[in-house]
Parts: C-alpha cells; structure tokens; sequence
C-alpha cells in the first residue's frame, strides 16, 4: 500500500481543485455499499461512483495509532464514501474508504482505462487483498493475480511495455519491483521516467504521503 502511494505521488504536484460543498457527505455515502458487493466492471456503475465522488481536496488526513486515517474537512469522524483525483476533466485515481481507511483503489491510465485496482483487508496495515492489471490498450494482463493476499502483479508503462513486478504473501510485498527499479535507476530517473513517459499514477502531494487520495 504505503508503495503505491509512493508511486501516485511521484507524477506530479498538488492540485488545486474545488471547495467543498455542503451535501459532499451524503454525495459519497450513497454508493456505500460492502466491498465486496460493488461491481466496478460495470461502466454505468462506476461511471455513477465517479460521477458522486467527492474531490481528493476535500480530505484532511490524521495519523492515530499508527494509522492514516481520512476525514472530511468539516467533520470529525473518519470518513466512509469514494473520493477521487481528476485533473483537465481526466479521472486518475477513484478510492474507497471506510471509516478513514483505503478499502478499494482504482488507478487509470491518461486515456481514461483502468490501469490497476485493488481491494484491501480490513486491518491496521492496509494489507493488500486483490489486484487487477490492466494495459494501456484495456486488456486484461494475463500474470497479474493477487488472491486473498497473495499473487502477483505487473506494472505497465503508458506504452504498453512492462515497467516491474510484484510479489505479495498474506497481503505483504515480498519483491517490490517499485524499489528495485528506484534502487537501480535512482529516483530522481524514475520520477523523470514517469513524468516524461507514463504519468500513470499522478496524485497530488509528495512522496512521504502513505496514502494517495
């Protein structure tokens, strides 16, 4: 988890998006339905999620035991609903949290597909519990396969070429293909790389944030 969002933060700075509005809350908890139970390859639906999102720029984020938690910036509760992180019109990122924690992340390429999407179990950690990887052109990748925590899954560049791996166990990332490639390029490369080449993860913030929207 605390990887990806590394990498969202990598493609480029903070946006400044609208301000929230007075019925945001509600907005985002009208698709509360269980993990389990939403069906994000159904276009329509995810089209309404998207649609009824609340902006990135309308979280504040608090650490508590340990935890990154989200809440909405005029309340004092953990927040439960989807936000997501546009920019120019363009949808990059779409996050599931319950009671402040990432339960779902979607991640899309420049092109507007899905380049990758994940569910995560319900602990402290965030621990990973599915993926699913898509190519630039839409299709399915074929190795990339995380089940119940553990699996693979493989990281495109914008143009298709493969990027890196990863290994999960029981939700934990045993290769991070992510430092492998910072540790053999060097970041400021790999930040250059992405930028220039592949913008696939962009978000808002740096990279010490653990969480990208």
């Amino acid at each position: 988890m605390k990887r990806f969002a590394s990498i969202l933060a990598i493609a480029c700075g903070a946006l400044a998006l609208a301000g929230c509005g007075g019925d945001s809350k509600d907005r985002a908890e009208d698709l509360d339905d269980p993990v389990d139970k939403i069906d994000l390859d159904d276009p329509e639906i995810r089209a309404k999620i998207i649609d009824e999102a609340i902006d990135r720029d309308e979280l504040r984020f608090k650490e508590e035991d340990g935890q990154r938690l989200a809440y909405l910036k005029s309340q004092q509760t953990p927040f439960t609903g989807w936000s997501k992180w546009t920019k120019n019109g363009r949808i990059y990122s779409l996050i599931k949290r319950v009671k402040g924690k990432v339960m779902i992340m979607t991640i899309f390429y420049e092109n507007g597909l899905r380049a990758y999407e994940a569910t995560f179990f319900d602990t402290k950690d965030e621990l990973l519990n599915s993926a699913r990887v898509w190519k630039p052109n839409g299709e399915i990748c074929p190795v990339s396969k995380v089940v119940n925590g553990s699996g693979v899954e493989v990281i495109y560049k914008q143009d298709g070429t493969e990027e890196y791996r990863d290994l999960y166990k029981d939700g934990i990332c045993l290769i991070d293909g992510f430092s492998l490639v910072v540790a053999e390029k060097g970041l400021n490369a790999f930040y250059t790389q992405f930028r220039s080449k592949t913008s696939t993860f962009p978000d808002g913030g740096d990279l010490s944030e653990k969480s990208p929207a």
